[in-house]
């Protein structure tokens, strides 16, 4: 990444949990805020994908732990947090990025294939948000970032995916609650971002494109 931007958004020092890590948009956002300083904590059910982008983060000089974690089983859930508290001690930033979709018209969707992403997208979503939101409401600070998608906004106009519009309105929904719940302060703020189609490969290709200006400095 640029200099001048890593200046900008230091996080030296700071540590971040990101869900959905093992591919896609989770593995940039992970490497972003490795980039910026964070030590990391990687979550997926793909654990051995997962293995191989922890491998290649550590490159930026932190500390990178991987877990295995269905964001679904509240279990798993509460497990990852106790032990990112014990091995760091705290928790600054929450990227709740886990999701999955399902092509399939409407007519003709299963109960269980639309289960399946509203498990995932949005009871996962809040379970990550309930387990760490609890140890920062203790802690005082920390930040919850969910992310839905334009999806989340519009319809889906070129594939049928009525499970993942869903979902990803319900974490529209979900993060304006949260944010505007009493018991947060100032210190403790959640935010939503969603991402279009586009941003996966824009993505790719800047932090592709800031890495080879970087190494050729």
């Amino acid at each position: 990444m640029d200099r001048s931007l890593l200046s900008m958004y230091d996080l030296t020092g700071k540590v971040a949990i990101v869900t959905g890590a093992s591919r896609g948009l989770g593995v940039n956002f992970a490497r972003g805020l490795a980039k910026a300083g964070c030590d990391l904590v990687i979550a997926s059910r793909n654990f051995e994908s997962l293995k191989k982008v922890a491998k290649d983060l550590r490159k930026y000089g932190h500390k990178v732990i991987s877990f295995k974690v269905d964001v679904t089983v509240a279990e798993d859930v509460k497990k990852m947090v106790e032990e990112t508290i014990s091995t760091f001690k705290k928790i600054d930033i929450l990227v709740n990025n886990a999701g999955i979709a399902t092509v399939v018209s409407a007519e003709d969707m299963s109960k269980e294939e639309w289960q399946s992403v509203m498990d995932t997208n949005v009871t996962g979503v809040f379970l990550c948000a309930q387990q760490v939101g609890r140890h920062m409401l203790k802690q005082g600070y920390g930040k919850i970032i969910n992310v839905a998608s334009q999806y989340g906004i519009v319809a889906s106009s070129y594939v049928a995916q009525i499970s993942y519009v869903a979902s990803k309105s319900a974490v529209l929904g979900l993060t304006r609650e949260l944010a505007q719940l009493p018991q947060l302060d100032r210190e403790i703020e959640v935010f939503l971002n969603s991402p279009t189609a586009e941003t996966l490969y824009l993505g790719e290709f800047f932090f592709s494109f800031f890495e080879k200006r970087q190494n050729s400095d």
